[in-house]
C-alpha cells in the first residue's frame, strides 16, 4: 500500500519544518545517522534543531534528484506517512499542478502568536483549488501565548470560517507547540482545557483518497518503448481498470485498438489498476504517442480545443488576454492563447475584483477561457482530477496552475 501523503502548508515562519521534525523524532522515525546529526544540532527543545531535520532531508534528496519540496517519511501504529513540506506558494503550486505532489490531505499551520498572514490564505486557497478536501488546522506556538484557550478558539474559528467559504470543512483544529512537543504525538498537561486529539491521532483518523477503480478508464501515455521485439506503450492508469483483451480508444485522434498484453515490469499481468505504470502491447500501436489518453469508447473524456478553467497566476509577467501560452495536462502539451479573462478573484478576500479584464497579475485568480492549437482530452476536475488539472507555461516556465470547470 502507498504511503498516506500529507502536504504541510502555511506561512514560512509559522513552524512547518519544526512540526515535521517533531513528528519524525517523537514517532522514532529518524534513521540513526540523522538522529546523531539532530542531537549535535541542538537539544530536543531547540526550534532550530527540528528545522535542521527537514533541512537534512532536503539536502539528502537533492543529491539524487531535484525537489522543490522536502519529503519526510514516518510510521504510526496505523499506517505509513509521507509529509510534504511546502517552502512557498510558487513551489506548492508547481508541484501540485504537474502531479509531482499527490496528496490525500493537508495540515495548515498557523502561528498562534502572529495569527494568519497573506501566505496562510494563499495556501488555503491552493489547497481548496487543487482538490485537497481533508484539512487539519495546527495552531502552533501555543507556548508563545501562554497556552491561552481563548486565543486558540478565536484563531481556529477565524480560519475555519475562511476555509468553509472556499469549500473546506476542517477535520480538526488542534492547539500544539512543536518546539515543546505539546499535543503533537502525546497529550499535553499544559492545556488541561484541550479535549482534542493529538496531531498524530487526528492524522490517523483521515481517510485515504479513493483509488478510482470504479471510475471511467484513463490511461495517460508516457512514451513508446521496445518490448519482446514489439512496440509497447508505457503509461499510467489514473482511474478505472485496464484488462488484457479489452478494446481501448486513444484520444484525441480516436484510434481504436485491442490490448493484447499488459506488462508490469517484465511480468505479464491480466489487469492494471489506478496508480500503476504499465506497458501495453497493442494490436495496432503505431499511431499512439506521448500525450495520448486511453479510454473506453462508452466513457470518453471531452475532446476539445477550448478550455474553461480557474487559474492561480504566479508569473513574473501578467497573463494577458490574447497572450500566447502553453498548456500541460497529464502528459499532454499544447500551445494556445488566452481567449478571454472573464473574472478576477482576490484569493485572500475571495472577492471578485474585475470582470472581462485585459490581464491577470501575480497572485491573482482568474476564470479564463483558453483556445489551444489542437484538441486535447480533458475532464472536469471534480470528477477526474488527473485530466482536470493543468499547468500554464509562459516563456517556457510554469507561471500558473488551474482546474477545469464543468
Amino acid at each position: 500500500m502507498d504511503d498516506f501523503r500529507i502536504v504541510v502548508a502555511g506561512h514560512v515562519d509559522h513552524g512547518k519544518s519544526t512540526i515535521i521534525g517533531r513528528l519524525l523524532c517523537d514517532t522514532g522515525s529518524l534513521p540513526q545517522h540523522m538522529m546523531d546529526k539532530f542531537e549535535r544540532a541542538g537539544t530536543s527543545n531547540d526550534t532550530a534543531a527540528f528545522a535542521f531535520v527537514t533541512d537534512q532531508l532536503s539536502e539528502e534528496q537533492e543529491g539524487s534528484f531535484t525537489l522543490d519540496t522536502a519529503q519526510a517519511h514516518f510510521r504510526t501504529a496505523r499506517r505509513d506517512y509521507t509529509l510534504i513540506d511546502t517552502p512557498g506558494h510558487r513551489e506548492f503550486l508547481k508541484n501540485m499542478v504537474t502531479g509531482a505532489t499527490r496528496a490525500d490531505a493537508a495540515i495548515l499551520v498557523l502561528d498562534a502568536n502572529e495569527g494568519p498572514l497573506p501566505q496562510t490564505y494563499l495556501h488555503a486557497y491552493l489547497i481548496s483549488m487543487l482538490g485537497i478536501g481533508q484539512v487539519i488546522l495546527a495552531i502552533n506556538k501555543m507556548d508563545l501565548v501562554s497556552y491561552d484557550r481563548h486565543r486558540f478558539h478565536v484563531l481556529s474559528q477565524q480560519l475555519s470560517s475562511h476555509l468553509e467559504r472556499i469549500g473546506i470543512t476542517p477535520r480538526a483544529a488542534i492547539p500544539v507547540s512543536a518546539q515543546q512537543g505539546d499535543h503533537i504525538a502525546r497529550k499535553s498537561d499544559r492545556m488541561p482545557w484541550n479535549l482534542t486529539s493529538t496531531l498524530v491521532e487526528a492524522m490517523d483518523e483521515l481517510v485515504p483518497q479513493e483509488q478510482n477503480g470504479h471510475q471511467p478508464l484513463r490511461f495517460l501515455v508516457q512514451c513508446p518503448f521496445p518490448a519482446n521485439n514489439r512496440r509497447a506503450i508505457l503509461g499510467r492508469v489514473t482511474s478505472g481498470r485496464l484488462n488484457q483483451g479489452q478494446t481501448i480508444v486513444f484520444g484525441p485522434g480516436g484510434h481504436e485498438t485491442s490490448v493484447t498484453s499488459v506488462l508490469l515490469g517484465q511480468q505479464e499481468v491480466g489487469m492494471a489498476t489506478p496508480g500503476q505504470s504499465v506497458g501495453l502491447l497493442l494490436e495496432e500501436p503505431n499511431p499512439v504517442k506521448r500525450g495520448h489518453v486511453g479510454f473506453n469508447v462508452e466513457s470518453a473524456p471531452l475532446v476539445t480545443d477550448r478550455l474553461s478553467t480557474r487559474v492561480f497566476w504566479i508569473g513574473p509577467r501578467s497573463l494577458e488576454a490574447n497572450g500566447r501560452i502553453e498548456v500541460l495536462c497529464g502528459t499532454q502539451s499544447h500551445r494556445g492563447c488566452v481567449e478571454r479573462i472573464a473574472k478576477v478573484i482576490d484569493p485572500i478576500s475571495l472577492e471578485t475584483i474585475g470582470t472581462e479584464v485585459a490581464g491577470l497579475n501575480d497572485f491573482q485568480v482568474g476564470e479564463i477561457v483558453v483556445r489551444t492549437e489542437s484538441p486535447m482530452c480533458i475532464d472536469p476536475f471534480d470528477i477526474l482530477p488527473e485530466l482536470g488539472r493543468l499547468a500554464i507555461l509562459q516563456d517556457g516556465r510554469i507561471a500558473g496552475g488551474g482546474v477545469i470547470a464543468r
